[in-house]
């Protein structure tokens, strides 16, 4: 999680722990489980973001990913 979120620790474990609980149970492929997670995301922004924010939003995104899986 990142370190400043205007949510808590118990909001994220929670959901996090749901789709990790929803992945496991259907013995999810890891690429497939990209996949699926990839598209929820797109879906995500696109219902909450208006077009001309969503590529922002996205390379926010993309940034915080790429710097949260760096040793």
């Amino acid at each position: 999680m990142p370190q400043s979120s205007k949510y808590s620790e118990q909001e994220f474990e929670k959901i996090f722990n749901a789709i990790n609980i929803a992945l496991d149970a259907q013995d999810t492929p890891t690429d497939l489980a990209l996949m699926a997670l990839g598209e929820t995301i797109i879906n995500r922004i696109n219902k909450a973001y208006a077009v001309e924010s969503r590529e922002k939003v996205l390379e926010q995104f993309c940034l915080a990913l790429k710097q949260s899986s760096q040793p």
